[in-house]
């Protein structure tokens, strides 16, 4: 279904169909993305600098900021092994880089790993209005997918 119509709903955070709330809040965000289907990407124009970001298997989120602010979403926790991408859009079901307002693939450091380097994590000021929080990964890679810790602040 790559990025076009919203489709059916799915299970939880499946698809734009049935995204998962995150409360005002909210620390914390973990789970895995193995029995989820690979069903978006970035954006068109593949907005976190490699041409495999986003393509594998991802969950859907959603969070509503009353306000402009300073959000964290940072991957590079005990709990995440797997070479993630993360990435908000504020369109959950149309691609393109004007509905990315932030995105990252291999923003942790240490060594290129799939405990280390290669997972991911966002600082962004963005404005008020509703966002679709995105945890996915690198297509083709030896881990892509797997289980996601994300520390939250500014949610």
């Amino acid at each position: 279904m790559r990025g076009g119509c919203v489709g059916a709903p799915g299970p939880a955070s499946d698809r734009c169909g049935n995204p998962t709330f995150i409360p005002a809040g909210t620390a914390s965000l973990s789970g895995d993305t193995c029995a989820f289907a690979p069903d978006y990407r970035p954006g068109a124009a593949d907005t976190c600098i490699y041409a495999g970001s986003g393509g594998a298997n991802d969950r859907v989120y959603y969070v509503y900021l009353p306000t402009s602010r300073t959000v964290t979403v940072n991957g590079c926790q005990a709990g995440s092994a797997h070479d993630q991408t993360v990435y908000f859009r504020n369109v959950c079901s149309l691609d393109g880089i004007a509905n990315v307002p932030a995105c990252n693939d291999d923003g942790c450091g240490g060594m290129r790993s799939c405990t280390r380097a290669l997972r991911s994590t966002i600082t962004t000021t963005i404005g008020p209005g509703l966002y679709y929080l995105f945890a996915d990964g690198y297509a083709g890679g030896t881990c892509d997918c797997g289980a996601f810790e994300y520390a939250l602040s500014g949610i």
